[in-house]
């Protein structure tokens, strides 16, 4: 959680856990609960040491953020979802004239596109374990939407490693117990893009004019 404060919003998950599958549940949900509390106090602490403040995790100390296009309705805003969901889940690779002619959109990159194997997450089957992660993995990605730039320089959409972890849950709940022919290829291909992925931010200096003037 103070490695990445979004993190947070999976506790509810870990509750419904807890009540679904533990006897001695009481103890165990207090537990969970003094430990998660115990670091959001210390980060509250933390803020307050820094800033003044036990709200402030000092975004908005960046010099000129709020000058920044993607930032005039603030850090967050309702308005900025429909730029992320773009991000997320339609943004294509971007043509280019010369070799390799397909290269990524450091805005972002569909997660569709990225990792194609998370298609079978409409294949889980709808029970309440389902219905649970889908729900976390919602909570969870609010901020990244809320947010006014999906990121910079990036492959993929980086938001999204905040809730992974749910999505593969949800990916495995799709494939099922057996893991079928075409289950394999999209696994191979997800591979393959990341791959494609790696080698295009390796070899690419990233503090360079056509790094960064892919970005749409």
């Amino acid at each position: 959680m103070l490695s990445r404060l979004p993190i947070v919003l999976a506790t509810p998950f870990f509750l419904y856990l807890f009540l679904r599958e533990e006897k001695d549940k009481i103890p165990k949900i207090c537990a969970m609960l003094l430990g998660v509390g115990f670091f959001c106090g210390a980060n509250m602490v933390y803020n307050w040491l820094r800033y003044g403040h036990v709200l402030d995790v000092g975004y908005y100390m960046i010099p000129g953020v709020l000058d920044e296009p993607w930032y005039r309705n603030g850090i967050l805003h309702i308005s900025y979802i429909p730029r992320n969901i773009y991000a997320l889940l339609f943004q294509p690779p971007v043509l280019i004239e010369s070799f390799p002619y397909i290269v990524p959109s450091t805005f972002g990159l569909s997660l569709i596109f990225t990792t194609p194997a998370l298609l079978f997450i409409f294949g889980a089957r709808g029970d309440a374990s389902t219905w649970a992660l889908s729900l976390t993995v919602l909570l969870i990605s609010l901020p990244g939407l809320f947010h006014g730039w999906p990121g910079a320089a990036q492959f993929g959409y980086r938001f999204s490693l905040d809730y992974t972890p749910f999505l593969m849950l949800l990916t495995a709940k799709g494939i099922g117990d057996r893991v079928s022919a075409k289950a394999r290829f999209l696994i191979v291909l997800s591979c393959c893009i990341s791959l494609w992925g790696l080698r295009y931010v390796t070899w690419t200096e990233p503090n360079s004019p056509e790094f960064y003037r892919r970005r749409r």
